[in-house]
């Protein structure tokens, strides 16, 4: 009987192994300071990481640290399974995105940890990125569109209403005659006079300033902390 026990519990080892080296999720066990306790084979399939050479060191050398806090503050709230987003170090330095289920075992007599399971989301946030970029973002110049320009005024007009001394400037520009320019040489050369000129204005700005493209051939930029008028016209100088 013991030895028929003996050869399931094998055979389950076995199919349990064969299974996490294949999968594309990653399941990490930590105590509660973070000391990594196991790693599935799968870490390998995913970071390129061998799961033993992991065992032993500390999450903090394999999660990014802006999410680190995160990651590990949710762990040992009993009786919950939060998820979170974070960030994993690949083997090549570059970070991937994970979906992180975490689950508090540490009164689990086989486990004794928290347990992380972990699966690859990184295309699906890019193109996440991607989505909102495009919302946000005029497609040819790459610059702010409209929309998200006037959610930035309107955030700073709400911020000097708060604090009256503070001021800013916005600045209107458009191309004179762009309209000859797309008659006489086509669009493409319009676009590419279009370009040319967010790089300039981009060049002339100080970093604390907003360019916007408003659309067709008219821009618009907002200086923030303006001291006196003449800030903002140097800065229409410049340009």
């Amino acid at each position: 009987m013991e030895e028929t026990e003996r050869n399931a519990l094998r055979e389950s080892e076995e199919r349990f192994r064969a299974l996490t080296e294949q999968s594309t999720d990653i399941i990490l066990i930590a105590d509660l300071s973070g000391r990594i306790k196991y790693a599935s084979p799968s870490v390998y399939t995913v970071l390129a990481v061998l799961g033993d050479s992991l065992v032993g060191t500390n999450m903090v050398d394999l999660v990014h640290q802006d999410d680190f806090a995160k990651t590990m503050s949710t762990g040992p709230r009993s009786g919950q399974n939060p998820i979170v987003e974070c960030r994993l170090r690949h083997a090549e330095e570059k970070w991937l995105y994970f979906e992180c289920v975490v689950r508090n075992l540490i009164d689990h007599k086989n486990i004794s940890g928290i347990v992380y399971n972990a699966r690859e989301i990184t295309e699906r946030k890019h193109a996440q990125e991607q989505l909102l970029f495009s919302a946000t973002h005029d497609a040819l110049t790459g610059l702010p569109n409209r929309a998200s320009f006037l959610r930035r005024l309107q955030s700073v007009v709400d911020r000097m209403k708060r604090h009256p001394a503070e001021a800013a400037a916005v600045l209107f520009i458009d191309i004179d005659d762009f309209k000859v320019v797309n008659d006489c040489y086509g669009h493409a050369t319009g676009d590419l006079l279009i370009k040319e000129v967010s790089n300039r204005l981009r060049a002339c700005m100080r970093s604390d300033g907003t360019i916007a493209r408003m659309g067709g051939d008219e821009f618009t930029i907002l200086v923030e902390d303006v001291n006196d008028p003449s800030d903002a016209i140097r800065v229409a100088e410049r340009i």
